[in-house]
C-alpha cells in the first residue's frame, strides 16, 4: 500500500500495530542500518544512495507487542533498486517514487520497512554527518556488517532488542 491510504478497518489496524512495534524497535533499528552499511568501506555518498529494506510479517497469535512481527529477510538496497522491485509488485505510484528517492544528505540514513501490503520509510540523521563511523577502522566496520540479517532476525524473531547487542 505504498502510497495510499488506510481502505479499511484491517488495514488500519495493521497501520498502526506496525507503526508501534516501528516506534519500540526504532534504536536497535537505527543501530543495525549504521553496522549494515558499513560507511567505513564505501563511498561517503553511501546513505545517499542506499538503504536498509526489512521485511517483516504478523506473527499468528502474538504473545506480546514485541513479537508482533517475524523479520523474514533484510538487505542493504540501492533506491532504485528497491524501487524496480516495488514495480514488478505493481506497487508503485509518484507520491511513492518520489518519497524513496528523496535525497536529504549523506548524512542521513533510510530504512525501508515492508510488511505485507504496508511500507513505512524512516530516516534519521548522523550527529557527526556520519565522520566518526566513515573513520572507524575498516576491519572493524566489516565485521559489524558480516551476518547483520541473520543477527537481526534473531533478534526481532525473539523479540529481544538487547540480543542485537553488539
Amino acid at each position: 500500500m505504498p502510497g495510499g491510504c488506510l481502505e479499511d478497518p484491517q488495514t488500519t489496524v495493521h497501520f498502526y500495530s506496525l507503526s508501534k512495534w516501528i516506534n519500540n524497535w526504532r534504536f536497535e533499528l537505527q543501530n543495525w542500518a549504521l553496522w549494515a552499511l558499513d560507511l567505513a568501506n564505501n563511498p561517503e555518498d553511501r546513505l545517499a544512495t542506499h538503504c536498509l529494506v526489512i521485511e517483516l510479517e504478523r506473527r499468528p497469535n502474538p504473545p506480546n507487542q514485541s513479537l508482533y512481527f517475524q523479520m523474514h529477510s533484510g538487505d542493504i538496497m540501492t533506491r532504485e533498486s528497491f524501487l524496480a522491485r516495488m514495480r514488478a509488485l505493481d506497487k508503485l505510484n509518484d507520491e511513492f517514487v518520489s518519497r524513496v528517492n528523496e535525497r536529504r544528505s549523506n548524512d542521513t540514513a533510510q530504512i525501508i520497512v515492508t510488511c505485507e501490503d504496508l511500507v513505512r520509510l524512516l530516516w534519521f540523521s548522523l550527529r557527526d554527518g556520519g565522520a566518526s563511523l566513515r573513520q572507524r577502522d575498516p576491519a572493524f566496520s566489516r565485521a559489524l556488517s558480516d551476518d547483520w540479517e541473520r543477527k537481526l532476525i534473531e533478534a526481532i524473531n525473539t523479540g529481544q532488542p538487547a540480543s542485537s547487542s553488539v
